[in-house]
C-alpha cells in the first residue's frame, strides 16, 4: 500500500467518521448523516435519499471504510447518544445470509438484500442508462435491444462461471478458515473473451487457494449442497458485486468500441461508470420501502 494510499484508508474509518460527525452534528442542523462502507456508496446512498426521501434533510455520508467500520460508528454514536436521531447507516449483506450472520439489524439501519451496492448497477437499466444518458444514443436503437440480450446472455454466464467458486468460498468462511478475499481477483474465476462474454477458468481452485492463502479442502457433498442453495437464490443476491460490477463494465467497454456514435473516450471502468450510474439507476423496493419508512415521524 502506498502513502498515499495509507492516508486515505486512514480517513475512511469507523472512528474517523465518528470524530467527523461529532464535529459536524451541532453546526450542521439541516443534514442527515449516512454512515458507509466505501467510496461507491458515498455517491449512492445521497442520491436515492435527495431523490425519495429530500424532506428527510441534506444528506451528508460519512465513508467508514467497510462493514465493520460502520457497526462501530453505529454503536459509538449510541451509546453517546448525540444526535442519533440524524443518522442513518448502510452496510452489504455480502455471504452474510449464507452464513447464517446476523447483522444487527434495526430500523435506521439498511442491509442491502443484494450481496453489495455495486450489483445494483448491474441490471439492464444501467445498461439504458449508459446508453441513452451517457452516450447520448437512441432508446429507439434497434442495436441497443440486441446489447440488452448479449448483457443477460453475459450475466447468466458469469453466474455459471462463479457459481463454483463462490460455493467455496461460502463453506471456507463457514469452516472460520483465514480467507482473504481482498486479494482474490475475478481473473482467478473466469476468463473473458473479444466480445465481454465469461467462461470459467480450468483449474480456478487452485487459483482461488493460492489468492487467499486459504488451503481448505472441502469435500464435494459439501460443496455441491451449497452450490444447490445458490441455484435457489437469485444470482444478485450472491455473486459478489466487485465481480459482478467489473464485468459489467468490462463488457460494456467491448460495447463501446463496437457501436458506431458511442464516445470513444469514454472509458467504461469501475472507477467511471460507478459514481455515474449510482446517481441515476432506480432504487430497490427494499431501499424505497426503508427511506420512506426513515422520513415518518415514527421512525424516530
Amino acid at each position: 500500500m502506498s502513502y498515499l494510499e495509507s492516508l486515505c484508508a486512514a480517513r475512511a474509518s469507523g472512528p474517523a467518521a465518528w470524530l467527523e460527525f461529532s464535529q459536524r452534528v451541532a453546526r450542521e442542523p439541516d443534514a442527515i448523516f449516512l454512515f458507509v462502507e466505501g467510496r461507491l456508496d458515498m455517491a449512492y446512498y445521497p442520491a436515492m435519499v435527495r431523490r425519495y426521501v429530500g424532506a428527510l434533510g441534506r444528506p451528508a455520508p460519512l465513508n467508514c471504510g467497510g462493514r465493520d467500520g460502520v457497526l462501530w460508528a453505529k454503536l459509538r454514536i449510541e451509546a453517546a447518544e448525540i444526535g442519533k436521531e440524524r443518522c442513518l447507516y448502510f452496510i452489504d449483506k455480502d455471504y452474510g445470509d449464507l452464513l447464517g450472520d446476523d447483522s444487527g439489524a434495526c430500523r435506521r439501519l439498511f442491509v442491502t438484500e443484494v450481496h453489495s451496492v455495486e450489483n445494483y448497477l448491474v441490471t439492464a437499466e444501467a445498461v439504458e442508462i449508459i446508453w441513452t444518458e451517457i452516450w447520448g444514443l437512441s432508446g429507439a436503437d434497434e442495436t441497443l435491444a440486441a446489447v440488452r440480450r448479449a448483457f443477460i446472455d453475459g450475466y447468466e454466464r458469469l453466474a455459471r462461471g462463479i457459481r463454483p467458486g463462490t460455493a467455496w468460498i461460502v463453506v471456507a468462511l463457514g469452516s472460520g478458515a483465514r480467507c482473504v478475499l481482498s486479494e482474490l481477483g475475478l481473473e482467478c474465476l473466469v476468463t473473458i473473451d473479444e466480445d465481454g462474454l465469461p467462461t470459467r477458468r480450468r483449474r480456478a481452485l487452485d487459483r482461488m487457494r493460492a489468492a487467499t492463502q486459504c488451503t481448505t479442502t472441502p469435500s464435494v457433498p459439501v460443496l455441491l449442497n451449497v452450490a444447490r442453495v445458490l441455484r435457489r437464490t437469485p444470482v444478485e443476491g450472491w455473486i459478489r458485486g466487485k465481480y459482478a460490477f467489473g464485468w459489467f463494465c468490462r463488457f460494456m467497454d467491448r460495447v463501446r468500441g463496437a457501436v458506431k456514435g458511442a464516445p470513444k473516450a469514454a472509458l467504461c471502468t469501475p472507477e467511471i461508470l460507478g459514481p455515474l450510474l449510482a446517481s441515476k439507476v432506480s432504487a430497490s423496493e427494499q431501499l424505497r420501502t426503508f427511506l420512506e419508512r426513515m422520513n415518518t415521524q415514527d421512525a424516530v
